[in-house]
């Protein structure tokens, strides 16, 4: 936030096949754990496809929704926001989809 940047990108990590995190996911190694092999789940920014051994995907999906938040809110720059949500109206209905949905 202090710094203030022109962009913002927060990605969550993605298990991609053939890569050494989905080797790991996939046998259970290192904290990972492979939550699906549909290839329409694998999106840096609305991803379920993995989640860590100490943190669940929906936590890691709620921490990305905060940093977009917090560096917006807390910079003032309420217009750029809208405008993100705007342009990015399927990550609006995530967002929210997000935090009013309870982990099962």
């Amino acid at each position: 936030m202090k710094h203030n940047p022109d962009r913002l990108s927060v990605a969550t990590i993605v298990a991609y096949p053939g890569s050494d995190i989905y080797r790991w996911a996939l046998e259970g190694k290192n904290g990972y754990k492979l939550l699906t092999s549909d290839w329409s789940d694998y999106d840096k920014y609305l991803s379920d496809s993995i989640e860590l051994e100490n943190m669940s995907s929906r936590m890691m999906r709620l921490l990305q929704i905060q940093m977009y938040l917090e560096v917006y809110l807390r910079n003032r720059r309420f217009l750029e926001l809208f405008r993100l949500f705007f342009k990015e109206f399927t990550l609006l209905k995530y967002m929210i989809k997000q935090i009013f949905t309870t982990e099962t």
